[in-house]
């Protein structure tokens, strides 16, 4: 049975209310085709964005993240100088974090869309054992002649959830922090 997924959680998807919702540097809004917007990256630039907190009060197992890009001057060799990254927060300071290549001869399986944009899909898992209080999706550029075209950002909740309660959530930190405390080993489930 295929996984099913619940709707874009990110907004502005598409520049279509300028950069509203992103924090960002060196990025404009450019026009991709008639009456359709994408984010423009210059050489050097970033724009991340943060779920909201209601988002993650249930924990999926995964997220989903979409998105289509396109380099204006794409390099042959295999030097990254544009990325979009997912961070994921957990309570305690452990991040895991997804680099995605914005590079075509890195992306084997990703379908090429018109005028040379891509589209990539890709399954982000969130650790079962920790607390997670953040997602961010982050695009940067780094030194990337020509910059980078963004458009279609998507960021959806696997809507499988984890079925675990607060109380289960609270027990679970209360035994986390008191195994690192005694030099257990932590990163085996404790009440699982």
């Amino acid at each position: 049975m295929a996984e099913e997924y619940g709707d874009n959680l990110i907004l502005n998807p598409n520049a279509s209310t300028q950069l509203e919702h992103w924090t960002t540097q060196g990025v404009t809004r450019v026009l991709r085709s008639p009456g359709i917007y994408c984010f423009s990256l210059g050489s050097t630039a970033f724009m991340y964005q943060e779920l909201s907190e209601a988002d993650l009060i249930l924990k999926p197992p995964d997220f989903k993240i979409q998105f289509e890009f396109k380099l204006p001057n794409p390099s042959l060799g295999t030097d990254v100088s544009a990325y979009v990254s997912v961070l994921f927060g957990y309570v305690g300071d452990t991040i895991d974090s997804f680099i995605i290549p914005c590079h075509p001869s890195l992306l084997p399986l990703s379908p090429i869309l018109s005028n040379g944009w891509i589209g990539i899909e890709q399954i982000c898992p969130v650790n079962e054992k920790l607390v997670l209080r953040a997602v961010r999706i982050q695009i940067n550029t780094e030194d990337a002649v020509g910059g980078l075209e963004v458009a279609n950002i998507q960021v959806r909740k696997n809507k499988d959830l984890w079925t675990e309660t607060i109380e289960d959530v609270g027990w679970a930190d209360l035994f986390r922090d008191k195994s690192i405390l005694y030099g257990l080993d932590a990163d085996k489930p404790i009440l699982r």
